[in-house]
């Protein structure tokens, strides 16, 4: 809505891109469907992170039309200099907000099957939400609350620099809409296992780039986590794979298309990008 009135006052088109939450239905989408719906028909043009999320636009706020994906770029520069994190153990890494869509729960559940073949291996949780005491409780209950490192929010570099030495990244989302995290994975070399729901289909090429396992599916995650640990020799066609695969998202080549669809919308002789 700001920003539709801005471009009003300012005479310059309004483009709105879909990130995934802004249009699932839930309660921030219920509380302020009205004036996003309205506001969202009087857009200039649109993009989104994913078909998946572009199939919940058309869904929920009746967008119709062409809504181009131009999924969340990244520095690849800044990964490529960061040094990988030095365990002693070898472990697996989650970084996610700590709710109840994102599956963590799942993970953990995971993880008690795992730990039973692999009683080395850690799991590392970044992040923080209102889930937090109810899965370290879950933890705790099933004997797993000294090789599960709940670590908070950290620094984006950090994180990078765990995905790096980690065995895989983990993305267990009971709905996502594209997930990034799962190509920052890729671009660190680190091996991206995800659910096979929403948008993350899009981010990770199943047993090409990485592996997808059933939605809600605890014994499939564990044993797509168990496969990649025992690395049957696929392990580095994935890496090769997703570090390939992640040049496409580059800021640069991003951002390229972010302004090919302004200068569409009639901004090509205004418009210079900083």
């Amino acid at each position: 809505l700001f920003a539709l009135v801005l471009a009003r006052k300012l005479h310059v088109p309004c483009l709105m891109t879909f990130v995934g939450g802004d249009v699932s239905e839930g309660p921030i989408w219920e509380e302020h469907k009205i004036d996003s719906i309205n506001s969202i028909a009087q857009a200039d043009g649109y993009s989104a992170y994913s078909e998946s999320i572009v199939d919940d636009a058309r869904s929920v706020a009746n967008v119709s039309g062409l809504v181009p994906v131009i999924k969340t770029g990244l520095d690849l520069n800044k990964i490529q200099n960061i040094k990988p994190y030095n365990s002693r153990v070898p472990y697996i890494i989650s970084a996610r907000r700590l709710v109840y869509d994102k599956g963590l729960d799942i993970l953990i559940n995971a993880f008690a099957d795992v730990s039973k073949q692999f009683p080395d291996l850690k799991l590392l949780i970044a992040g923080e939400g209102e889930e937090e005491k109810n899965l370290k409780d879950l933890a705790y209950a099933l004997g797993l609350q000294n090789k599960i490192d709940f670590i908070g929010t950290i620094p984006l570099e950090k994180l990078y620099s765990y995905m790096k030495g980690a065995v895989a990244h983990i993305c267990p989302s009971r709905s996502e809409g594209g997930g990034n995290v799962n190509i920052e994975a890729s671009a660190c070399g680190c091996i991206p296992i995800g659910t096979n729901i929403g948008g993350i289909s899009e981010y990770i090429k199943d047993k090409e780039t990485g592996l997808l396992f059933e939605p809600e599916n605890s014994d499939d995650l564990a044993q797509k986590i168990i496969k990649v640990l025992h690395n049957d020799g696929t392990n580095d066609k994935l890496i090769k794979n997703g570090l390939a695969f992640a040049q496409g998202f580059s800021i640069e080549s991003q951002a390229d298309k972010y302004i090919k669809i302004y200068q569409k919308l009639g901004l090509k002789d205004r418009f210079i990008p900083w």
